[in-house]
Protein backbone atom coordinates (compact mmCIF):
# COMPACT_ATOMS: atom_id res chain seq x y z
CA UNK A 1 0.00 0.00 0.00
CA UNK A 2 2.84 2.38 0.82
CA UNK A 3 4.47 1.74 -2.58
CA UNK A 4 1.25 2.69 -4.38
CA UNK A 5 0.90 5.93 -2.40
CA UNK A 6 4.57 6.75 -3.02
CA UNK A 7 4.20 6.05 -6.76
CA UNK A 8 1.09 8.22 -7.07
CA UNK A 9 2.82 11.01 -5.14
CA UNK A 10 5.89 10.92 -7.40
CA UNK A 11 3.81 10.98 -10.58
CA UNK A 12 1.77 13.90 -9.21
CA UNK A 13 4.92 15.81 -8.23
CA UNK A 14 6.46 15.19 -11.67
CA UNK A 15 3.29 16.38 -13.42
CA UNK A 16 3.10 19.55 -11.33
CA UNK A 17 6.78 20.39 -11.95
CA UNK A 18 6.46 19.74 -15.69
CA UNK A 19 3.33 21.91 -15.92
CA UNK A 20 5.03 24.73 -14.01
CA UNK A 21 8.09 24.58 -16.30
CA UNK A 22 5.95 24.70 -19.42
CA UNK A 23 3.92 27.65 -18.13
CA UNK A 24 7.12 29.59 -17.29
CA UNK A 25 8.58 28.87 -20.71
CA UNK A 26 5.41 30.11 -22.43
CA UNK A 27 5.45 33.37 -20.48
CA UNK A 28 9.14 34.01 -21.14
CA UNK A 29 9.81 36.60 -23.85
CA UNK A 30 13.12 35.04 -24.85
CA UNK A 31 11.81 31.53 -25.40
CA UNK A 32 9.94 30.57 -28.55
CA UNK A 33 8.51 27.18 -29.29
CA UNK A 34 9.03 27.25 -33.03
CA UNK A 35 12.41 27.28 -34.73
CA UNK A 36 12.58 27.88 -38.46
CA UNK A 37 15.44 26.77 -40.65
CA UNK A 38 15.87 28.98 -43.70
CA UNK A 39 17.90 27.88 -46.72
CA UNK A 40 19.58 30.41 -49.02
CA UNK A 41 20.73 29.09 -52.39
CA UNK A 42 22.85 30.94 -54.95
CA UNK A 43 22.29 29.47 -58.45
CA UNK A 44 25.48 30.91 -59.93
CA UNK A 45 28.45 29.02 -58.55
CA UNK A 46 30.97 31.70 -59.56
CA UNK A 47 29.29 34.62 -57.77
CA UNK A 48 28.12 32.79 -54.63
CA UNK A 49 29.32 34.80 -51.61
CA UNK A 50 30.35 33.39 -48.25
CA UNK A 51 27.54 34.38 -45.87
CA UNK A 52 29.41 33.14 -42.81
CA UNK A 53 31.91 36.00 -43.06
CA UNK A 54 29.43 38.90 -43.20
CA UNK A 55 29.13 40.89 -39.97
CA UNK A 56 25.71 42.29 -40.95
CA UNK A 57 24.28 38.85 -41.62
CA UNK A 58 25.63 37.45 -38.35
CA UNK A 59 23.12 39.73 -36.59
CA UNK A 60 20.36 37.46 -37.90
CA UNK A 61 21.88 34.30 -36.43
CA UNK A 62 24.49 31.63 -37.04
CA UNK A 63 24.95 30.75 -40.69
CA UNK A 64 25.90 27.21 -41.69
CA UNK A 65 27.60 26.44 -44.97
CA UNK A 66 26.20 23.23 -46.45
CA UNK A 67 27.92 23.50 -49.82
CA UNK A 68 29.51 26.15 -52.01
CA UNK A 69 26.13 27.56 -53.03
CA UNK A 70 23.83 26.69 -50.11
CA UNK A 71 23.63 28.21 -46.63
CA UNK A 72 21.22 27.64 -43.78
CA UNK A 73 20.27 29.67 -40.73
CA UNK A 74 18.16 28.63 -37.77
CA UNK A 75 15.93 31.36 -36.48
CA UNK A 76 13.03 31.78 -34.14
CA UNK A 77 9.46 32.59 -35.16
CA UNK A 78 10.30 36.29 -35.68
CA UNK A 79 12.92 35.73 -38.39
CA UNK A 80 11.19 36.17 -41.74
CA UNK A 81 12.07 35.49 -45.34
CA UNK A 82 11.72 39.18 -46.17
CA UNK A 83 14.16 40.17 -43.43
CA UNK A 84 16.80 37.73 -44.69
CA UNK A 85 16.28 38.81 -48.31
CA UNK A 86 16.58 42.51 -47.39
CA UNK A 87 19.85 41.97 -45.53
CA UNK A 88 21.38 39.86 -48.31
CA UNK A 89 20.33 42.40 -50.97
CA UNK A 90 21.96 45.22 -48.98
CA UNK A 91 25.16 43.27 -48.44
CA UNK A 92 25.51 41.67 -51.88
CA UNK A 93 23.85 43.83 -54.52
CA UNK A 94 22.95 42.24 -57.85
CA UNK A 95 23.53 38.62 -56.86
CA UNK A 96 20.61 36.25 -57.48
CA UNK A 97 19.49 33.90 -54.72
CA UNK A 98 16.53 31.83 -53.57
CA UNK A 99 15.21 31.51 -50.01
CA UNK A 100 13.04 28.71 -48.68
CA UNK A 101 12.24 27.10 -45.36
CA UNK A 102 11.56 23.70 -46.89
CA UNK A 103 13.97 20.94 -47.74
CA UNK A 104 13.16 21.06 -51.47
CA UNK A 105 15.69 23.86 -51.97
CA UNK A 106 18.28 21.82 -50.10
CA UNK A 107 17.57 18.75 -52.22
CA UNK A 108 17.63 20.76 -55.45
CA UNK A 109 21.02 22.23 -54.58
CA UNK A 110 22.57 18.77 -54.63
CA UNK A 111 21.84 18.58 -58.36
CA UNK A 112 24.00 21.69 -58.97
CA UNK A 113 27.16 20.25 -57.40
Amino acid sequence: MNNIIFGVGMVTLFTVCLGYSISRARKSKKYTWRINTWYVFFPDKDTAPDLTKSKNLKKLGKWNKTGKQLYSIKGNATLTKEEIAREIKQEYKGIKFDISNTSELYNASIMFK
